[in-house]
């Protein structure tokens, strides 16, 4: 299990908190998220050797983008299930080796018309990002720590399901104890 996988658990646990109305199964979830954040911690400190967090605050990710995540990892289910409530979007990548303050080559599969501006949006903590994205290139923020994950959208000041076109992919920008990248 690598450090992305344990992040996007606490991530979709933390995005799904709003949708608990039950006091019972929120202290239940929020148990559920605790055991999650010591795994990534665990994992990406001692598993990994780096930072045991990613920082302050843990990104909250939509129903829709940790399908998009977690799809590849479901091999079958039963044909009397129900069908689900999300949908994926198109995977994104950003370059080789994206690294912050770099330009980096966006790559995406996208039924968007090509006179619609679209933007690289990061999201870092409870923040969103936001850099256009102009002749397949777009530059990665300076200010990136950690997990960070990154879509494409169509608007320029929030990122959600009806708006995001690809994503998201998952950025690792790893730092040591005195915030530095590494």
């Amino acid at each position: 299990m690598t450090e992305a996988d344990v992040a996007l658990g606490v991530s979709a646990y933390t995005g799904a908190a709003q949708f608990i109305t039950n006091k019972d199964y929120l202290t239940a979830a929020a148990s559920v998220l605790a055991t999650e954040a010591r795994h990534a911690s665990w994992v990406a400190s001692t598993v990994n050797g780096g930072s045991g967090w990613s920082g302050a605050l843990d990104v909250p990710l939509t129903l829709n983008t940790v399908y998009t995540l977690a799809a590849s990892f479901i091999t079958s289910c039963p044909s009397t299930n129900p069908a689900l409530p999300v949908k994926a979007f198109p995977a994104v990548s950003f370059g080789s080796n994206p690294t912050p303050g770099s330009t980096a080559t966006v790559s995406f599969n996208s039924t968007t018309d090509a006179s619609t501006p679209l933007y690289a949006v990061f999201f870092t903590g409870l923040s969103q990002i936001f850099s256009p994205i102009q002749n397949g290139q777009t530059m990665i923020p300076q200010n990136l720590l950690g997990t960070v994950y990154a879509v494409v959208c169509t608007n320029d000041t929030l990122a959600s399901d009806l708006n995001i076109v690809a994503g998201p992919a998952i950025l690792d920008f790893p730092f040591n104890s005195q915030g530095q990248l590494v």
